[in-house]
């Protein structure tokens, strides 16, 4: 790459600068398309030309730096693939395998959801493995918001991260062997956590249309 049209006045400055003035040219583009919709022609073509001039900063910045952008991409696709799976042993929390089996949480069932209206109120009974999870659940929200169903955010912590003090008590499984982990790690507080956790996440998905189009999502 010759990066002479950069100049011999400090060129990764006046790289930056291009880079910055690049990125504010593409938000430019964005504007125009939000404001003026279909009546804005040509979208895509210039922001393949802008994204180019951007591709062309970075490959500059990179060079001045003696920097690989094959080594910068693999180095990101590392750390991004870090956030969603172990990297090694160290990573797997073991909660309960030393445990005796009747207080370790289930390594495989089969939930069931059964809906029904009473007396106009929607409300969900919880199946595991055909045993009854707890009472029916409402809503309890002034309008229905399916938080009744919150109990699979339970039963996903308790899959991928084989932790939830909710399941494990309605499933009768917590650790009474050890008071300690029964008293710290499985009572009231640790649920309270559990639910909290459950709401929060639930709220999110609900102000963001329950991630519809979402696949993954980060930290």
């Amino acid at each position: 790459m010759d990066t002479n049209r950069l100049g011999t006045q400090n060129p990764v400055t006046v790289a930056l600068y291009g880079l910055a003035g690049e990125t504010g040219s593409i938000h430019t583009l964005y504007k125009k398309r939000l404001r003026d919709g279909d009546q804005f022609t040509g979208f895509r073509e210039k922001v393949k030309e802008e994204l180019g001039d951007i591709l062309w900063y970075l490959t500059a910045i990179a060079k001045l730096e003696d920097l690989s952008l094959e080594d910068i991409a693999v180095h990101n696709l590392e750390k991004t693939t870090s956030r969603w799976l172990p990297t090694g042993e160290d990573d797997w929390v073991d909660f309960d395998e030393h445990f005796p089996p009747g207080e370790q949480l289930p390594r495989l069932f089969t939930a069931q959801f059964v809906a029904s209206v009473e007396d106009g109120v929607s409300k969900v009974e919880v199946f595991i493995d055909g045993e009854r999870l707890g009472a029916k659940l409402n809503d309890n929200s002034y309008e229905a918001d399916g938080y009744r169903f919150h109990d699979i955010l339970h039963m996903t912590c308790a899959a991928l991260l084989g932790w939830s003090p909710v399941i494990r008590a309605l499933m009768k499984r917590k650790r009474k062997s050890d008071k300690q982990t029964d008293k710290v790690e499985d009572g009231g507080r640790a649920i309270v956590t559990d639910e909290a956790l459950a709401a929060l996440v639930f709220n999110y998905a609900f102000r963001h249309t329950y991630l519809e189009e979402i696949k993954v999502l980060g930290w």
